[in-house]
Formats: structure tokens, sequence, C-alpha cells
């Protein structure tokens, strides 16, 4: 399972719970992935099966060789990091990050894109060779569906 802005950890937490033998969160934070260890170490697991990554995450998907069966990504609207002067914007990156995502997806995987990014769109039409289902509804518990606002999910495969 491969975590991009993971944040504190939780959905690596949530995969290994769920049986992933080895998971890899990428974050640019480094206050983040020290949450992010220590919510691991917490619930039982170590890092030796659950990788932690500074690096700025289309950055590190340019170079990763690694494939993965899952990739969940839950960015930022916009982040701007002036320690290492990188930026990303949502609105306009997410079909590069989509696509660079899906270069590391193994054959039979499958990709979760989520935001809550008020207005967003996902860009279908920059998106072509891929099957992309919205399933915002069914990833929410029933309590939090009238409620739902600004969450949007999507889950994306290889067409072929």
């Amino acid at each position: 399972v491969l975590n991009l802005f993971g944040y504190t950890g939780t959905a690596t937490v949530h995969a290994a719970f769920g049986g992933a033998a080895q998971t890899t969160l990428v974050d640019l934070s480094p206050v983040y992935l020290d949450w992010a260890g220590r919510n691991l170490s917490l619930n039982g697991f170590s890092e030796e099966n659950h990788r932690l990554v500074q690096a700025d995450c289309l950055d590190w998907l340019r170079t990763c060789q690694s494939r993965f069966d899952l990739i969940y990504i839950h960015p930022p609207t916009f982040s701007n990091s002036r320690r290492t002067g990188t930026k990303f914007d949502l609105r306009k990156q997410h079909a590069t990050l989509i696509h660079l995502a899906m270069r590391r997806l193994a054959p039979g995987g499958r990709t979760v894109f989520a935001t809550s990014a008020a207005r967003f769109e996902l860009d279908a039409s920059s998106l072509g060779g891929f099957l992309i289902k919205d399933i915002s509804r069914t990833t929410l518990t029933p309590d939090f569906i009238r409620s739902a606002g600004r969450h949007r999910c999507w889950e994306i495969r290889s067409a072929g």
C-alpha cells in the first residue's frame, strides 16, 4: 500500500490493521512523519514493514521504481513549502499526480483519490485510459452521509 500525502498516517495504520504486509507513506513534513511513526508504533506496527518517506510526492513518484497494489491519495488543496520551495495546487496538478501514481500501480491494482476541496472537479478528460468510478458515498458511514459536504472520492483503475 502506498499512502501519498500521508499526514499522521491514519490510512497507513488502517491498511496495516487490514492486513497490508508492507506500506509506504510519503509526506513532505518531518513533523507529520514523526507523528505517523508514533501512530504506527502505538498500534503495534514497526517501521520495518511500514516505511515512512520524507519527500515531495510528485518528485518521489517520478523516481520510484516500486509497484503497489493499492495507492491512496488524499492531497491538500494547496501546499507551499518554504523549506523546499515546492508548491502543490490540487486543481492544477491532480491529473499529473494521478498519472504519476498510476505508473506505480501493480497490474490489477487500484488507486483511491480523495479530496475535501470545495467545488473540486476531477478532470476526467485528462485521465483517458483509466476507469474512474465515483465512490464518495460508499466511503462514508451512514451517520455522515447527510453531512458529506465537500467529501469526494474516486476509485481509479487501469483500463487495460
